[in-house]
């Protein structure tokens, strides 16, 4: 069955943490003299580090895949964290470095999946002091004292975890795309109009299955996450933005017929968007829903350009368009009959 909701209203105090791209020309480090450019690879910086302390502690203490639930769950909200420090505090007076470790802890805790801090301190000190002694408390009546560059992180941590919390008011409910993503193309493989996806050259089974568009879908929003996409849109409009981009790559469409595609599904993420038969059309004025969609797409390919995100994401996608192109409707819509000439929310 065809699947229509709307976007939830923001809860209060929600819309603090949603910016103008304007805004990152004013962050506190643009104000203590640092470039977008260097901003933006700073905060990227810091989200690596935190996925190469992740693994240490994981594999240090059972093998733990990173890319389990869990493991996204405390990932990506210390990535969304990390952004929103970010737009209160400069990088000359946190640098990835401190940040990263505090950052990972506060958020393994939040999302009820605590790492000891000990683990998180030992897989600091192996991957930004090589060689200093790592710590672990004896198991016998023996003392077994910190060393100094145990005790120095531990003391910084837990002292600039105040800091961070203030910084971010208390606000750990984050929403995020993936879980809307996967909602959204929930049972999508029986709603390709052509399910059997007949080409020119003979026919093919549909190549932008659920599965494929999970696998996908993962990946490129877990490198959306290194840009501050997440201060900049609602989840919503992320998660339309990837599966647009991801039916562009996979079905081999043009970005706008990918768009106009993904269009006709935007209920299921939430959105109010119209179908446009044409580019013609899509030249239109857009309302504030298609507007910021439309920017979300806009914006995860500039920062892919520019480096921020994986370069060859972009020149995967073909940006060209056609005046004059009429576009065909790609899904199963609720209210248009299908090929029982039932109408399609009883197909399914």
């Amino acid at each position: 069955m065809t699947v229509h909701k709307r976007m939830r209203p923001l809860r209060q105090g929600e819309s603090q943490w949603i910016f103008e791209s304007h805004a990152l020309e004013k962050t506190p480090s643009r104000d203590a003299g640092f470039t977008l450019e260097q901003e933006l690879e700073s905060r990227r910086q810091a989200i690596l580090f935190m996925r190469s302390l992740w693994l240490r502690v994981a594999g240090k203490l059972h093998d733990t895949d990173p890319e389990a639930t869990a493991g996204k769950a405390v990932l990506t909200l210390a990535a969304i964290l990390v952004h929103r420090f970010y737009m209160r505090r400069s990088l000359s007076d946190f640098s990835p470095q401190s940040v990263a470790p505090i950052i990972l802890f506060l958020a393994s805790k939040v999302e009820e999946a605590p790492l000891k801090l000990r683990h998180i301190i030992n897989a600091t000190l192996t991957k930004f002091e090589p060689g200093a002694p790592l710590w672990e408390p004896s198991s016998n009546d023996d003392v077994n004292p910190q060393p100094l560059e145990y005790r120095r992180w531990e003391k910084e941590i837990l002292a600039t975890e105040e800091v961070v919390v203030e910084a971010l008011c208390f606000d750990f409910a984050v929403d995020q795309p993936w879980p809307i993503l996967r909602a959204a193309v929930r049972g999508i493989d029986h709603l390709w109009a052509n399910e059997e996806g007949e080409l020119a050259n003979g026919v093919r089974k549909r190549r932008a299955t659920e599965e494929v568009i999970n696998e996908l879908g993962w990946v490129m929003l877990n490198e959306g996450y290194l840009a501050p996409l997440p201060v900049l849109y609602r989840p919503e409009y992320s998660a339309f933005a990837v599966f647009t981009l991801i039916l562009a790559v996979v079905e081999e469409m043009r970005l706008d017929e990918a768009a106009a595609a993904a269009t006709e599904l935007a209920g299921r993420f939430g959105l109010d968007i119209p179908w446009r038969e044409s580019v013609e059309s899509s030249s239109r004025e857009y309302g504030t829903e298609e507007a910021n969609a439309r920017g979300a797409i806009h914006q995860y390919i500039v920062f892919c350009q520019q480096g921020v995100i994986e370069r060859e994401l972009a020149r995967l996608i073909n940006t060209t368009t056609t005046s004059g192109e009429t576009y065909t409707r790609r899904f199963k819509v609720e209210g248009q009959a299908n090929g029982n000439g039932r109408p399609n929310g009883e197909a399914i």
